[in-house]
């Protein structure tokens, strides 16, 4: 078959289409690339935060991207061939706008430019940075591309900042801080007016160096507030320190500097510190002033205090006497008239001492040193002393007074149960005192008991003058009556009250007075006490003053007391409690006495001459021996003061003078170990099955006994001699089988204790044939040996002895 033939034209037609067709293809490539492009760049306008337009000359728009768009509230495509008028731009921005754009085109420079626009519709205005480069589109025509950034966040932050900025300055001027920022590695430290402002300079007087500040600072200061300051650096940061500046009319005026470490670097290192100071120079002049006042009111404190305490003791040693000597006068046979004139003094120096005491707690609740002292205490015990103290006085005015309880009242409670009954006392007291007829009642009722509390109604009723209204108004004020009538017909200090208010509001209670003219007046308060016993038991009496002596009998005390009267009083109060008592004039000799023989405890003057009993028990506290005797402070003084001083010389218990027995009974019963010993005796003490009672002593055939000795016991009552050999008789019953037991158990040393607590018995009842032989076994045993004839001597002994007191 034969092959077409092809001219020359034809090749090279074919090649040129060829080349087209390829040269196509580039195109196609390239016009593609180039709408790949389109898009990129589309999708980057679109989805840049900022702002991108492209205006001619006129400011239409000729691209614009989603974003602006968006703000206009419209499409790219709607914006072109637009202007910003037709989106809400105001006339005045709009001229703005379009100036910019001129001056881009006339300058032919790109510029950067602050713009703000504000939507009609919501008046929300925003603010822009804008860079606007101009340039020739391929047409030749002046374009502008404007590429806006929203700074709206920015300018609000700023202006809030600069508002924050005005108020800190604000409060800062208002309260005369001056401020300082000092940048440690430099060294410089820059202020703000008001530091120059409080120092009297100008901020060209110094160089703003720590140099400068510190040639500011006091001489004696620097030293302080150097180490303040790297003590900060080095822990917390935090910087505070009060000391004197120079101020430039060469006065030095008082500053309190604060400051924080506020910058450190990455290892810790501080930075930075800002901080503050304020003039507090009229403050320190307040200080000081007020510093003085309180010196000088602490100094009349203090005179006051010692004041009360030298008239305390001044009046309470011959009130001692007084008191005293009545009392124990009182226990003797005496004739009706003397009797009732004993009483009368005696009931009149209570009164005073009263008065007294009422002036020295006033003093105390005043200057807020009056205390609480919690305790347990026996209810019965204290509503018995109450009556004790009150049932003869009534009686005497013709009044009932009668306590009433209910039958389960926990017997033992917590509390203070001296200034209770100091409470009570001075409402009994008052009752009594205002009512001519009729009755004074205490009464005691359970309010509320929960688990171990329980609230307690107090409350004291009379018959009395009464009160009205006005005269409650002003019941509670310190040295005020009734009326001034009151204090004529019935005398008192009108502290009581005042007193009893305070003591009940210490013990978390309110005094309420109820009361009308003629009728009477009821006191009352509650308390919550907490219940000491498990169980709540009834009431019952407390010992008989028989049984309280027996407790004692046989003890030995050393009492040191420089006063002659006092040295009687005590020692006869002693004797009827049955102790035996040793006496010393001053500490010296009781240190001495000591030396000499035992004691079971020791009675210590708190105020004597040569060695006072202060400095005498801290001697003795020194010495071993004496580390464990009880040492009882006698004192006049009541003061707090004076208190903490016996406590601190290590004295444990104190007995305020004037010292009654009573006083005397209670504050060794706490220090002396109990005496008697209550068993049953066996078959072999056949004298134990009868014990002596009061009924069956014989006073005439005892006196006539050469057993006993009663004649240094004369001083006595009959009534009150017969309890106390009764019992002693009780107390002696079982020795006998106490010592047999001792001595068979080879323990000598309780045998030793029964021996020396029987001498000192027997002695003290004349019982002298006893107390010789019990001294003998007693020697032996502390030879740690007895012989069986010393201790048939002693049965012997005690044979008559519980003869002579039996049938």
């Amino acid at each position: 078959m034969p092959v077409p033939h092809r001219s020359p034209d034809s090749a090279s037609t074919e090649a040129e289409i060829q080349a087209l067709r390829t040269r196509l293809k580039q195109l196609e490539q390239a016009e593609r690339e180039l709408q790949a492009t389109q898009e990129l760049l589309r999708a980057v306008l679109d989805e840049t935060p900022d702002y991108i337009v492209l205006k001619d000359r006129q400011g239409k728009f000729l691209l614009g991207n989603r974003p602006v768009a968006a703000f206009y509230g419209t499409t790219p495509e709607e914006m072109i061939g637009k202007d910003d008028s037709d989106f809400s731009a105001s006339p005045a921005q709009m001229a703005d706008i379009q100036r910019s754009v001129m001056e881009v085109l006339r300058s032919g420079q790109t510029q950067v430019v602050f713009e703000e626009s504000t939507d009609d519709a919501s008046g929300e205005v925003r603010f822009f940075k804008s860079i606007k480069k101009p340039f020739l589109g391929a047409d030749g025509e002046p374009r502008v591309l404007v590429i806006a950034h929203d700074i709206t966040d920015i300018r609000q932050a700023q202006a809030r900042v600069a508002e924050n900025e005005r108020r800190l300055d604000s409060v800062l001027d208002s309260i005369g801080e001056a401020i300082w920022d000092w940048c440690i590695a430099t060294g410089t430290v820059i202020h703000n007016g008001r530091w120059y402002e409080i120092l009297g300079y100008m901020a060209d007087d110094l160089s703003g160096s720590f140099e400068d500040f510190v040639r500011c600072v006091h001489p004696e200061d620097v030293a302080g507030v150097k180490a303040a300051i790297e003590q900060a650096i080095a822990g917390d940061g935090i910087y505070r320190h009060a000391h004197r500046m120079l101020h430039k009319n060469g006065n030095f005026i008082w500053v309190l500097d604060r400051s924080r470490v506020v910058e450190r670097d990455a290892d810790g290192r501080a930075l930075r510190m800002v901080g503050s100071f304020a003039d507090i120079s009229e403050q320190r002049r307040y200080e000081t002033q007020l510093r003085e006042a309180r010196q000088t009111a602490e100094a009349a404190s203090r005179a006051k205090s010692d004041f009360l305490a030298h008239m305390s003791h001044e009046i309470r040693t011959p009130m001692n006497g007084i008191i005293g000597l009545s009392e124990l006068a009182l226990t003797q046979p005496l004739p009706p008239r003397t009797r009732d004139y004993l009483e009368q003094i005696h009931q009149s120096g209570r009164s005073l001492l009263g008065i007294l005491n009422d002036i020295l707690d006033q003093a105390k609740i005043e200057a807020g040193h009056l205390e609480l002292v919690p305790g347990p205490f026996e209810l019965a015990t204290l509503l018995q002393d109450l009556r004790n103290l009150f049932s003869h006085t009534a009686r005497a005015k013709g009044l009932k007074f009668d306590i009433q309880t209910e039958a389960t009242l926990p017997s033992v409670l917590i509390g203070d149960a001296l200034r209770l009954q100091q409470v009570l006392a001075n409402l009994l007291s008052n009752a009594i005192k205002f009512t001519r007829h009729g009755h004074v009642e205490l009464r005691l009722s359970d309010l509320e008991t929960r688990e171990r509390r329980i609230r307690l109604r107090w409350e004291v009723e009379d018959t009395g003058i009464g009160m009205d209204g006005a005269t409650l108004q002003r019941l509670f004020k310190p040295f005020t009556q009734g009326d001034s009538s009151i204090a004529r017909r019935f005398g008192g200090t009108g502290l009581g009250l005042s007193i009893s208010r305070d003591l009940v509001a210490l013990m978390g209670g309110t005094l309420h007075a109820e009361s009308t003219p003629e009728v009477g007046s009821r006191f009352y308060f509650d308390l919550d006490l907490e219940i000491a016993a498990s169980a709540r038991e009834p009431i019952t009496a407390c010992d008989t003053p028989a049984d309280r002596r027996a407790r004692f009998t046989g003890a030995r005390l050393l009492v040191a007391e420089d006063h002659p009267v006092n040295q009687r009083i005590i020692g006869d109060m002693l004797r009827l409690l049955g102790l035996q008592a040793r006496m010393a004039a001053n500490g010296r000799e009781a240190i001495e006495q000591l030396e000499r023989e035992p004691f079971d405890a020791v009675l210590m003057d708190v105020q004597m001459p040569e060695l006072d009993g202060l400095a005498a028990t801290r001697l003795i506290r020194d010495n071993p021996r004496w580390r464990d005797l009880p040492i009882i402070a006698l004192t006049a003084g009541v003061t707090s003061h004076e208190r903490e001083r016996i406590t601190a010389s290590g004295m444990d218990g104190l007995i305020s003078k004037p010292v009654t027995i009573d006083s005397l009974a209670a504050t060794l019963a706490e220090w002396l170990p109990t005496r008697s010993t209550t068993v049953s005796p066996g078959p072999a003490d056949p004298a134990a099955t009868h014990p002596a009672t009061s009924e069956r002593i014989n006073l005439e055939r005892l006196s006539h006994n050469p057993v006993f000795d009663l004649s240094q016991l004369s001083w006595m009552g009959d009534e009150e001699l017969t309890d106390l050999l009764a019992s002693f008789h009780r107390t002696i019953l079982p020795l006998r089988r106490d010592l047999d037991q001792a001595l068979d158990q080879n323990r000598l040393d309780r045998a030793k204790t029964l021996m020396h607590n029987l001498k000192g018995m027997a002695g003290n009842f004349g019982a002298l044939r006893l107390s010789s032989e019990a001294d003998r076994l007693d020697q032996e045993l502390a030879q740690q040996r007895y012989s069986p004839d010393t201790l048939a001597a002693l049965y012997q002994a005690l044979a008559e002895v519980l003869e002579a007191l039996g049938d």
